[in-house]
């Protein structure tokens, strides 16, 4: 749907602005009272988490000591039992002295349920064989007393049981770890009434030697009514428990029916609306309902510990700022309703307001269409209402029409005047093609003949550099000749001048064969003597009888060395006569080969100076090769000028031509034009004797 009223326009839009505004607001009020909520939300679950950790740290330390009292007790006599055993103390107590001790600590304490002790065999007295079957004995004889409280509150005495076997963890795990343990609840029953027990060993120890244990059974009563007097957190509203450390529930405030159970099979909805333990075999799947906090019990030395639980339902932690939530969601329906209602009031006075401004504006659409409706009348003026916006608009726009009345008149008298000088224009134009063409004929005849002027010179110009070019290789070629005759000459030389050197040490090479041979001589000289001491060096051997044996070896050997070295230097005389015939036919073969060097040194020579004469006539054609194409070249240019200047004047007569008939084609236009334009003018009512 389109708005065609300017009153309507104003409103709506107006409504639009002011409701997207109001809506911005309660927008971001709502947003920034939800990121507070949070914010508010968080810090409190922080403090309240904080508050639970110090309530429960504070009652965690006077549980640990109600802990600590009963293990303190049986710490202390497992400590002074061990001096039965120590070597440096070696006390002498028999078991009815042990017995009376064990009788008066459970008097003295009547929060004690039992007070016991368990030996290993033979290992109090080793006399078990004498108490087999005796009171608080068993079959083994072993010292295993329990003295507990029965249904008369009297104490009574009887053996330990399952001490020996798996299950008896009050034995067994002090054995195993060496340490003092706290065991999970149990409950037995007196008088039709279930009584809550929690079991504290201290092992009996001497240099680390296991001996057995000492034991006290807590009635958990006390633990109980302690958690009970816990009112101060959230007024009553939070619930504590003590958990052992599988999480069994030895006390819990204000449900004793629950002690016993494992926290993960109670659920927090049972805590807190008192239903009983055995409709609710799991826990709250809404964990989020309720704020958890454990705080861990450590008493003594003990292996397992145990823990502190507070829980906190949720809503009692929230319970101030959901209310501040609340009274922050009523201020934000307020604040709607006072939007609306604003909104609507202002939408009122926009309204009014909108009416009186868009008067002016609706006066002057008509008078508008009035003028619109006649048909161009330029004499029509708008009335002048007010001295504002509106006002100064209908000032402004007969200022404007008296402009444009005077403009159409300039308009009308400007036509005339243009359709004269588009007239003589078009003659001109018409005389002004007939002589541009025959300029254009006179041109092209003109380019003809240069064209061809410039073919000839163009084939000259080829010629004379072919011809170039074949005299430039031919100098090179030339210059490449003497270059290797030069070298030629050069290495001519240098192959005679080794020639020499050859010549000279061959013949060095004969001296110093002859004087190899002279060495010769004295090695075979030096030999002769060597055979001659030889053989007399045997002959004294053999003349002095078994002691010149020995020197008569030695002998012979020689001589045979000296053969040998004959025979060497015989063979090595024959090689070297043979060097000397080698160098001889070397030294002749050398002569040779230096006269036929010499006849090649005087042909290169020759050789040289006829390719000297061929490059200087070479250097000259190549000279005047270049001379005859730089002309043709030049020639060509200038014809090409020539053709090119031609060509621009042929093409610049062209577009004259062109360009003329275009002109002449434009006045024509604006002949047509000014014919429609006047005819569009004369619309328009410019005068008033025109209505």
């Amino acid at each position: 749907m389109r708005i065609k009223n300017f009153q309507t326009k104003i409103s709506f839009w107006s409504g639009v602005c002011l409701l997207s505004t109001a809506a911005f607001i309660v927008t971001n009020f709502a947003l920034s009272m939800h990121r507070w909520a949070a914010e508010h939300k968080a810090s409190t679950i922080i403090e309240a988490k904080q508050y639970a950790v110090s309530i429960a740290e504070k009652h965690a330390f006077g549980i640990k000591a109600l802990l600590e009292i009963p293990l303190d007790s049986a710490r202390t006599l497992a400590q002074a039992f061990s001096g039965i055993k120590n070597p440096e103390t070696l006390i002498e107590i028999d078991r009815q002295e042990t017995n009376g001790i064990l009788k008066i600590l459970l008097t003295q304490n009547p929060h004690f349920y039992a007070v016991y002790t368990a030996w290993e065999e033979n290992a109090f007295d080793e006399m078990d064989r004498g108490y087999i079957n005796d009171i608080g004995h068993d079959q083994t004889g072993r010292y295993i007393p329990y003295w507990y409280r029965n249904e008369d509150n009297e104490l009574s005495v009887r053996p330990l049981k399952g001490y020996d076997t798996p299950d008896g963890e009050y034995y067994q795990i002090p054995k195993s770890t060496l340490q003092e343990c706290i065991l999970n609840p149990f409950f037995i029953t007196q008088k039709d009434q279930k009584v809550f027990i929690a079991s504290l060993i201290a092992p009996i120890l001497v240099n680390k030697i296991f001996y057995g244990i000492v034991g006290i059974d807590l009635i958990l009563e006390k633990l109980q009514a302690q958690v009970n007097r816990i009112d101060d957190i959230y007024n009553g509203n939070a619930r504590i428990l003590i958990l052992s450390h599988d999480n069994t529930i030895v006390a819990a405030s204000s449900r004793p029916d629950v002690i016993g159970l494992s926290i993960s099979t109670i659920s927090n909805d049972m805590l807190f609306h008192d239903a009983p333990s055995g409709q609710s075999p799991k826990r709250s799947s809404s964990r989020v309902e309720y704020l958890e906090v454990d705080t861990p019990i450590s008493p003594g030395t003990a292996s397992s510990s145990w823990s502190v639980r507070v829980i906190i339902p949720m809503s009692h932690v929230l319970m101030k700022a959901h209310q501040e939530m609340k009274a922050a969601r009523k201020d934000l329906y307020w604040m709607i309703v006072v939007n609306i209602f604003g909104v609507l009031i202002f939408m009122i006075i926009v309204w009014y307001s909108a009416g009186k401004l868009s008067q002016p504006i609706r006066l002057s659409a008509l008078a508008l269409k009035s003028i619109a409706e006649g048909k161009g009348d330029l004499t029509q003026r708008l009335p002048l209402h007010s001295k504002d916006e509106a006002g100064m608009m209908s000032q402004w726009f007969n200022r404007f029409m008296d402009n444009l009345q005077e403009l159409v008149i300039g308009i009308v008298n400007g036509l005339n005047t243009l359709v004269d000088s588009v007239n003589n224009i078009s003659v001109s134009i018409e005389k002004q093609v007939a002589i541009l063409s025959q300029q254009s004929a006179s041109v092209s005849e003109i380019t003809g003949t240069m064209a061809e002027l410039t073919t000839s010179s163009t084939q000259i110009a080829e010629h004379a550099s072919k011809v170039a070019e074949l005299s430039e290789k031919t100098l090179i070629n030339t210059k490449q000749g003497v270059d290797i005759v030069q070298h030629l000459e050069s290495t001519m030389e240098d192959i005679n001048g080794e020639n020499l050197r050859n010549v000279q040490e061959i013949l060095a090479l004969g001296k110093k064969s002859k004087e190899v041979n002279k060495v010769i001589e004295i090695i075979n000289n030096i030999t002769d003597q060597t055979k001659l001491i030889a053989f007399n060096a045997a002959l004294e051997a053999s003349s002095a009888g078994n002691s010149g044996k020995r020197f008569s070896v030695v002998a012979v050997e020689i001589r045979r060395l000296a053969d040998s070295v004959i025979d060497s230097t015989r063979e090595t005389e024959i090689i070297i006569n043979e060097i000397d015939a080698s160098i001889n036919r070397m030294i002749i073969d050398s002569e040779k080969r230096a006269k036929s060097i010499t006849k090649g040194l005087e042909s290169a020579s020759n050789t040289s100076d006829t390719f000297m004469n061929i490059v200087s006539s070479a250097q000259t054609t190549t000279d005047a090769s270049h001379q005859i194409s730089l002309s043709t070249q030049q020639q060509k240019s200038a014809s090409e000028q020539v053709i090119s200047a031609l060509r621009e004047i042929d093409e610049g007569v062209k577009q004259s031509t062109e360009s003329m008939k275009d002109i002449r084609t434009i006045c024509n236009e604006l002949q047509e034009l000014s014919s429609i334009l006047r005819h569009l003018v004369d619309q328009f009512h410019v005068f008033e004797k025109q209505k």
